[in-house]
């Protein structure tokens, strides 16, 4: 777990940085590369399709996008995706890594 915060946080963020959201971070989007120990995101279906595409302004309602069960309480609500649900979504799957299930 510690390996994967290490890796995936700073990650994030520079996804983030750069305005792209991925909407669907879960335990199988997270691919080790090579004997490196070099993580990648994949899948990035969910995702608007251009960087930036995060910044534009929020819908009061959107579709629900991603796993229910990594899914943040925003998402499930259908609020519009921003970046701290991806933070939200990657919480969830260190809990999950961490305690072997979520209690939902």
């Amino acid at each position: 777990v510690y390996l994967t915060a290490n890796v995936m946080l700073p990650l994030l963020r520079k996804m983030h940085y750069v305005g792209i959201v991925h909407r669907d971070v879960k335990p199988s989007n997270v691919v080790k590369r090579g004997s490196n120990n070099l993580f990648c995101m994949v899948d990035f279906g969910q995702s608007p399709g251009s960087a930036g595409s995060c910044y534009r302004k929020e819908r009061e309602k959107a579709d629900f996008r991603g796993t229910s069960m990594y899914a943040s309480v925003r998402v499930h609500q259908l609020n519009d995706y921003c970046p701290r649900d991806d933070i939200w979504s990657l919480l969830y799957v260190f809990c999950d890594l961490a305690s072997g299930g979520l209690p939902w």
